[in-house]
Parts: structure tokens; C-alpha cells; sequence
């Protein structure tokens, strides 16, 4: 990215979406396997970490109707896991 585009990103306040492909990334995998999966934020931080999970299970709630009892959520692990299984399954 250059060195203007930087700077215009920065004081208009626009990101580049790391956490929405984050996200996206881990509700596809939230679909693929009933393992628990360990969520990261590309900070590295645990709070960040923390931010991202909530981005992810809102998500799950609003696009794909999956909430409650369906999403095993381990905020102190940073980890979320399906709790039913597909019918392809």
C-alpha cells in the first residue's frame, strides 16, 4: 500500500478489514468441525482476541440464526465450538 493511501486510510478513519476476513474466516470454520476452534485477532492482543470472538458469535446470531445453546463459547480460552451437527454430517 503507498504511502498515500496510508496516510488517507488514517485520517478518514477507513481500515483494510483484517478483522472482517478475520471473522469471516473463523465462521467458515465454525461451520467445518465440531472441534473447538481457538480464536486470534491479528494483534495478537488478548483483548483484541476477545473483541473478535464477540464480532464472531454476533455474526453467527444475525446471518446465520445460530445462537444459544448451539455456540459453546470459552471467553477465558478464546474459543468457540459448534454444538450441533449439519445434515450432511
Amino acid at each position: 500500500m503507498e504511502k498515500e493511501q496510508i496516510k488517507y486510510n488514517l485520517v478518514h478513519g477507513r481500515r483494510r478489514g483484517n478483522t472482517t476476513r478475520m471473522a469471516d474466516m473463523f465462521v467458515q470454520r465454525f461451520f467445518e468441525t465440531l472441534e473447538p476452534i481457538q480464536i486470534f485477532d491479528h494483534y495478537g492482543s488478548r483483548k483484541s482476541s476477545i473483541r473478535l470472538m464477540r464480532i464472531i458469535l454476533e455474526r453467527l446470531k444475525s446471518e446465520h440464526n445460530v445462537q444459544g445453546d448451539k455456540v459453546l463459547f470459552n471467553e477465558s480460552a478464546s474459543t468457540i465450538q459448534r454444538n450441533f451437527k449439519l445434515l450432511h454430517e
